[in-house]
């Protein structure tokens, strides 16, 4: 048995880090996301500059409750779409305490195939 997070950090990113200074922080909903890069695009067989991806969910959050999980792609939050960090924050900065939140989400492992599904929760 191996740790997932060991086993998958080169397919998700984690191993180009230089330091927790430099890596990505947890949004309010729980998540850890990071800008899908060509080179991950690649690994993961998706297209490039669509989507963050996800590398963390913190147990317990909306996040995780909702049942978004390490390797997801969030290509959209409520309709307004996500293709970097900064638009994911600012998607989820206007989020209040009981609105819905909808995700469109490229499931891991789905490849250009589709997998393409949407997460929806209201927000605690």
């Amino acid at each position: 048995m191996a740790d997932r997070a060991k086993l998958f950090a080169a397919r998700l990113g984690d191993d180009e880090e230089a330091g927790p200074e430099s890596g990505p922080k947890e949004s309010k909903l729980g998540l850890t996301i990071r800008s899908l890069t060509q080179e991950m695009a690649d690994r993961l067989d998706v297209p490039a500059n669509k989507g963050v991806i996800v590398q963390d969910v913190k147990s317990g959050s909306f996040g995780d409750d909702v049942g978004l999980t390490r390797g997801d792609i969030i290509l959209e939050i409520n309709k307004q779409t996500v293709d970097s960090e900064d638009q994911f924050n600012r998607a989820s900065s206007t989020l209040k305490s009981g609105q819905d939140v909808v995700f469109l989400v490229r499931q891991r492992g789905a490849g250009r195939q589709g997998g393409t599904i949407f997460l929806a929760g209201t927000l605690p």
